[in-house]
């Protein structure tokens, strides 16, 4: 039990038995780096503890260049498999005159209107993803995707980026808007930042929760934003299945996955560098079958928060709210 819960560890036996084939036979059995016998003098000792010392380190080292080069190999495989994703998405990309035939031919219906700025709003956002990824290709598989910090930097209104995202969200297939509530939006919470990449925060954070509660019937999820004085505060709570203990430190590191074949892994490595690179936070706290809370801290910027409205409001009321006031 000692050995598969201290893999790393090196055994030494002092003992005063003097059998050759007694010797032998321990340290075949218990894997044994050294037999010293009594009597034993301090300097042969010392000699045994430095060496045992210096094999557990090097047994360490070699488990961590082991994983090193596993993950440089998955990530240059990534990194060519993200070129191929690139290009083919690239090429596909032909919308937008579509588009513009819609807005011209059809002005005088707001539905097709709205819908045609949902569309280029789209094309708009898959096209900065496909020139990140270019990036990240170019530069090379050494870091992530998101590693080199926001494309931009401007004052932005936490609330009424989320509120620009709620019509995406309408035609999303694995996030049910109707079991999202949120709370906060009336708030200008204001913090600097790139809108698309916390778009993308909340994006994955929400498909995690829509995945944990996707088998229960009375499954919810709760989007809250909380400006403070020198932050602002963005939680995103759910009530499924939430995660075991012995995971949570394994979730931000990069291709861990408890969703099997269903999943990446990559999502909240994304979220992470993310909210890191606008100097905040993000925390975990879950409980086995009781559900999981996402906290995210960003430093806010000037600007006095105001109050529009009160309450919470369903994802269903925040996205009519949203499009009747367009």
């Amino acid at each position: 039990i000692l050995r598969e819960k201290y893999p790393h560890i090196q055994r030494i036996i002092l003992s005063g038995f003097t059998d050759s084939d007694a010797i032998i036979d321990a340290v075949n059995r218990g894997q044994v780096f050294q037999f010293v016998q009594k009597p034993w003098d301090r300097a042969r000792l010392h000699s045994v503890l430095v060496r045992a010392l210096e094999a557990h380190d090097l047994v360490v080292q070699n488990t961590v260049l082991t994983e090193r080069l596993q993950m440089a190999e998955r990530t240059a495989s990534l990194g060519q498999l993200a070129a191929e994703i690139a290009h083919e998405m690239g090429n596909q990309l032909m919308l937008l005159p579509l588009v513009e035939v819609i807005e011209d031919e059809y002005a005088e219906d707001p539905q097709l209107m709205e819908l045609a700025e949902m569309a280029r709003g789209t094309h708009e956002r898959l096209s900065r993803l496909i020139e990140e990824i270019k990036s990240f290709v170019r530069r090379g598989t050494q870091a992530k995707p998101d590693a080199q910090g926001p494309a931009m930097q401007t004052k932005v209104d936490l609330g009424q980026c989320v509120r620009e995202l709620l019509s995406f969200l309408r035609f999303h297939r694995t996030i049910p808007i109707d079991r999202v509530s949120f709370t906060g939006l009336e708030h200008a919470a204001l913090i600097a930042g790139d809108p698309f990449k916390l778009q993308q925060v909340l994006v994955n954070l929400l498909a995690n929760a829509a995945d944990a509660i996707a088998d229960r019937p009375d499954g919810q999820v709760q989007v809250r934003i909380e400006p403070l004085p020198d932050r602002v505060v963005l939680s995103v709570s759910d009530n499924g299945t939430g995660i075991a203990p012995e995971h949570l430190e394994s979730i931000w590191v990069p291709f861990f996955t408890t969703k099997g074949c269903r999943g990446t892994g990559l999502g909240l490595d994304v979220v992470k560098s993310i909210i890191e690179q606008h100097c905040g936070k993000v925390d975990c706290v879950s409980d086995l079958g009781v559900g999981t809370t996402f906290t995210i801290e960003l430093p806010a910027v000037s600007g006095k928060a105001a109050v529009s409205g009160g309450g919470a409001m369903s994802g269903g009321e925040a996205v009519n709210r949203w499009a009747a006031s367009r």
